[in-house]
């Protein structure tokens, strides 16, 4: 009797090769000649084998109980990284404050299929963004955002947006990161009760715009480009190390950073606070004026007390609102009072000559005439006294005004 043994081997299948021309597997990817990215890093450009048939991208495969609309069931830790290029505006009337940033988002999803290999280190994969229209994406917003837009070529309807997947190391995970650069405008909570020495801190600080509490942002990760440059601002960047926030009593998941807006007073010095202590200084000739030269030292008042009223009139109109009277308000208010009084201090003397008791009790043309020296002389030592009083009075009141200033700033 003869025994025959056969020997069965077993071959497993190999995997569906992806509908991708000219890729068929990793050695096919080897031969393909990268970019090479910051640091050395190489890049492989994957844009043209996006638009594929849905559910497949070929380097990509997502399965068919994928949802774009949930991230992974242990939730998501969303990197932050945030470099400011510019200050695009800053408007103190409608508390709007806006810059140009150059973010960047970076995220895991462990649901996605890589049927040829994902990228080893010091790789990068980049795809079309187009493919975030199927893949579950954070979903980025700034608190009490205004405005966002994103930055186009000239001429052509080209974004610099990017998308790509890379490798920190042989042992971490992979981090899906998409970059672009925006102009994002924000509503800032200003406060201007100290007008025109004012600083401003403005909150930029990104949440989930649907409130996604799967979301868990990261610290962010903020840079200057450069100076940050603005005619009426000096302008510093806070970093935060906060990953939450208040909105309602309830804690959310937040992260950003502070723009600090400290307001130039110089311009203000020049335009408004110089000219009114002018204005003051000048009103003190009137002082020195006979006070028969009545036209004379009567228009001279009259019109600093009408410059006073158009001035201050004018910065009403154009400086920001605010719920208490400023600083350069006050200046000018105190300015005019100063003028009225000059203005109180003639008129006392003009009524005393016209009606004052004197004049009434003099019959006589030589009384008259004594009665007249006696006139001249109350109303120089009136003049006197004012113009020993008023400086006195002024820089006392100014004195104050700077010490409060300084005290109410710091």
């Amino acid at each position: 009797t003869t025994t025959t043994s056969t020997t069965t081997t077993c071959v497993t299948p190999a995997p569906p090769v992806p509908n991708i021309p000219g890729i068929k597997t990793m050695q096919d990817l080897a031969r393909m000649e990268p970019s090479k990215g910051e640091d050395g890093v190489s890049v492989y450009s994957f844009h043209e084998y996006v638009n594929v048939p849905s559910g497949g991208f070929g380097v990509i495969t997502l399965k068919k109980t994928y949802k774009k609309i949930f991230a992974q069931d242990n939730g998501t830790d969303v990197g932050i990284g945030m470099d400011i290029i510019g200050v695009t505006t800053i408007d103190s009337i409608d508390k709007i404050v806006g810059l140009k940033i150059f973010l960047s988002l970076d995220w895991e999803d462990n649901r996605l299929n890589w049927p040829i290999g994902s990228p080893e280190p010091k790789q990068e994969w980049e795809f079309d963004s187009k493919i975030l229209n199927y893949i579950w994406k954070p979903d980025p917003h700034f608190d009490e955002q205004n405005s966002q837009q994103g930055l186009r070529s000239l001429g052509f309807d080209t974004s610099d947006e990017r998308f790509f997947v890379t490798k920190a190391s042989k042992d971490s995970n992979l981090k899906l990161r998409f970059t672009k650069k925006i102009k994002v405008d924000i509503i800032c909570d200003m406060h201007f009760e100290n007008f025109p020495f004012d600083s401003q801190k403005c909150k930029f600080f990104i949440k989930s715009l649907k409130g996604q509490k799967s979301i868990r942002w990261g610290v962010s990760e903020t840079n200057c480009s450069g100076h940050l440059v603005h005619p009426d601002f000096l302008i510093s960047v806070i970093p935060s190390n906060e990953t939450t926030d208040l909105v309602g009593g309830k804690s959310v998941s937040a992260s950003g950073f502070y723009l600090v807006l400290q307001r130039k007073p110089e311009p203000y010095l020049w335009l408004y606070f110089v000219p009114c202590f002018l204005m003051i200084l000048t009103s003190w000739i009137s002082f020195a004026v006979n006070f028969e030269a009545v036209p004379g030292r009567l228009g001279l008042l009259l019109t600093l007390l009408l410059m006073l009223i158009n001035m201050n009139n004018s910065i009403s109109e154009s400086i920001p609102k605010s719920d208490g009277i400023c600083p350069l308000i006050l200046w000018v208010f105190i300015s005019i009072i100063f003028i009225v009084f000059a203005l109180v201090e003639y008129f006392i003397i003009l009524i005393t000559v016209k009606f004052g008791s004197l004049k009434s009790k003099v019959a006589a043309k030589k009384m008259r005439k004594e009665n007249s020296k006696d006139l001249q002389a109350w109303a120089s030592n009136m003049d006197k006294s004012s113009l020993a009083l008023f400086p006195t009075a002024y820089f006392v009141c100014v004195l104050i005004f700077v010490l409060t200033l300084v005290l109410k700033i710091e």
